[in-house]
């Protein structure tokens, strides 16, 4: 599991302080905290959480002169999705949230682009919740000055779909509920062992590795191909609950796009103790593949 800065010029200290100064203004502004927003519809890479709804927008606040997202059609539980911006140019940071969600992120706005050097700018990736219901919500994105005053918001409209599953001949799809870092692992017929550090190209993504949250709360192994025949052993390694009391998961498999079986479980303190390295885990399903 994926478990002093060097002599600058003066004006790298400058740039530095002023980054400090305006991260200040912005959290008195707009009330940040120290909640990570885990619970969340949407979440921030990189940005400030704070539950509750925004201030309101002032008169003379800033605005979001650019707001772009590449496909507004999101599957419940999609990650590393871009998002990109350019504001006034008094502002210093951005307000982005959901509609009818428990809180907003605040990003510090970035330097400007070579082609509108007065425009501060915002680059960012979006995750949504797996649990998000379908249909129609909207993005709204607000522009924040060093005053801490907000402009009025832009908005994208998205339309959220099911959750999104990989295709393939066998797939194997480990999902669960609550912050915690799950790992599935298969061992093949061969003894060959699938896993975050043996991926041998059909596992997905890490998710949560060392309780580093992105949203997704799953991972999966796909076999785009038939696989060998035999025997598999699939496997759930609770590496960390990450200071959660538990973590319930379910194991789908599907064979061609149909699910042929599911396995659920709870993972619990217990779970995390040991090695986590080949043969860790507790053992979810066994299947035989003709």
């Amino acid at each position: 599991m994926r478990a002093a800065r060097s002599p600058g010029s003066w004006l790298t200290v400058t740039v530095a302080v002023t980054i400090a100064v305006t991260v200040a203004v912005v959290a008195a502004g707009c009330g940040l905290s120290a909640d990570p927003g885990l619970s969340a519809d949407l979440q921030v890479a990189g940005a400030q959480f704070t539950a509750g709804a925004p201030p309101a927008a002032e008169l003379d606040g800033p605005s979001v002169r650019d707001l772009q997202l590449a496909d507004p059609h999101i599957p419940a539980g999609a990650h590393d999705r871009p998002l990109l911006g350019q504001l006034d140019p008094a502002a210093t940071a951005v307000l982005l949230r959901l509609d009818g969600d428990r809180g907003y992120w605040i990003v510090t706005a970035g330097v400007p682009a070579t082609e509108a050097p007065t425009l501060p700018t915002f680059d960012v990736r979006l995750a949504f919740s797996r649990d998000l219901a379908t249909g129609p919500r909207t993005l709204l994105a607000q522009a924040v000055d060093a005053r801490g005053h907000l402009g009025a918001p832009s908005t994208l409209a998205l339309d959220i779909a099911g959750p999104s599953l990989p295709t393939g001949a066998l797939v194997l799809h480990l999902a669960w509920q609550g912050s915690a870092d799950l790992d599935l692992r298969l061992v093949d017929p061969a003894g060959n062992e699938i896993s975050a550090h043996h991926p041998d190209g059909r596992f997905d993504v890490d998710s949560n590795a060392g309780c580093s949250f992105d949203g997704r709360d799953q991972e999966n192994i796909v076999f785009t191909d038939t696989p060998p025949s035999g025997h598999y052993v699939a496997r759930v390694d609770a590496f960390s609950l990450c200071g959660a009391a538990f973590a319930d998961w379910q194991l789908t498999l599907l064979r061609d796009g149909a699910v042929v079986a599911t396995a659920t479980g709870e993972a619990t303190d217990a779970d995390t103790r040991g090695p986590h390295d080949k043969g860790a885990g507790r053992t979810a399903l066994e299947l035989d593949v003709p």
